[in-house]
């Protein structure tokens, strides 16, 4: 809506002055605060003082000023409302990007962003202020649309040194992580705990944090020896017949008793008790209040130790490993 003399009413006028204040103030925010958090940014990403500078200054200024006046022509062309909502996005999504970097590329690329969002705003608000005040009132406009500079960078500075108080005096967090390694060779399963542990206290020290890495060593992988499955595999054959006694894969099968494997010989087999009328793959497991078992399974398992028992004693006792 315009007024008699073609310019827009001074509430609609001034109200967009305002608007683009607010955004200048929120651009100088994005812009200064980084200036306050050098110290934890070159901790962070491991970058050098000469990078920090270029993130600071050089790639930011080169790029808000090489593209300002490609950007103003632009404005003079098109719909200068859109071109500010996609600078103001643009710079915004990229201020968020920064906080995501893990490096120093990616930290120059979200800052080039941000230079690029926040080089439309100025361009942009001369045009619209000088289509939307008389050129009395122009100079006036354009001071409330200025001050942002001074509010910006005194909000940033505000707002920065807040941030830099809180995570310095912030407590300590403990952050779990939890897992599960496995290993069929003890001596492999030994280096990988000492490589988790060098690894995390690395990381950790990178980024000014301390990391403890506690190894629960619970049982040992139930691991028949070559020279066991040799002796024993002719008797379960002879129980249970050629086709019901099957060599399976290696499983990472942990039980208390592998732990006397460890002391005295030891063979670990599984004991079959799915009834014939169900599928094995679909089978409730053992630990399920579904589990169904085959009790004529029972007679198979007794045969199966009092035979390896007798074998055992008969053959004189453990075989000597297999070279």
């Amino acid at each position: 809506m315009t007024t008699e003399n073609n310019w827009p009413r001074p509430a609609v006028a001034w109200y967009m002055i305002v608007v683009l204040m607010i955004a200048y103030i929120l651009s100088f925010i994005d812009r200064v605060i980084l200036g306050l958090l050098v110290g934890p940014i070159r901790a962070d990403l491991g970058i050098s003082e000469t990078q920090m500078s270029l993130l600071y200054g050089f790639v930011f200024a080169i790029f808000y000023t090489g593209l300002g006046v490609p950007i103003a022509w632009a404005i003079d062309r098109y719909n200068r409302r859109n071109i500010i909502v996609a600078g103001v996005a643009l710079w915004s999504g990229m201020t968020a990007l920064c906080g995501l970097a893990r490096g120093f590329v990616e930290l120059a690329l979200s800052r080039i962003g941000v230079a690029v969002g926040e080089a439309v705003l100025s361009p942009a608000t001369y045009s619209m202020a000088g289509d939307s005040f008389p050129e009395k009132n122009l100079g006036r406009a354009l001071s409330v649309f200025v001050i942002g500079l001074p509010l910006g960078v005194g909000l940033a500075l505000i707002i920065g040194g807040f941030v830099v108080q809180f995570v310095s005096s912030s407590p300590e967090y403990t952050l779990p992580l939890i897992g599960t390694i496995r290993a069929f060779d003890s001596q492999a399963r030994t280096t990988i705990h000492e490589r988790m542990k060098r690894i995390a206290t690395n990381i950790a020290e990178a980024h000014g944090a301390t990391a403890d890495v506690i190894v629960d060593i619970g049982y040992p992988s139930s691991v028949n020896s070559d020279a066991m499955v040799a002796k024993f595999y002719p008797t379960l054959k002879r129980v249970a017949g050629a086709a019901g006694a099957v060599e399976g894969d290696v499983t990472m099968a942990g039980e208390d008793f592998s732990r006397f494997s460890e002391l005295a010989p030891g063979f670990f087999f599984n004991l079959s008790v799915t009834p014939p009328n169900l599928d094995p793959k679909t089978v409730a497991s053992n630990h399920s209040p579904l589990f169904q078992g085959d009790d004529r399974a029972l007679a198979v398992g007794v045969r199966a130790m009092t035979n390896m028992a007798m074998d055992f004693l008969r053959s004189g006792g453990a075989p000597k490993p297999i070279p």
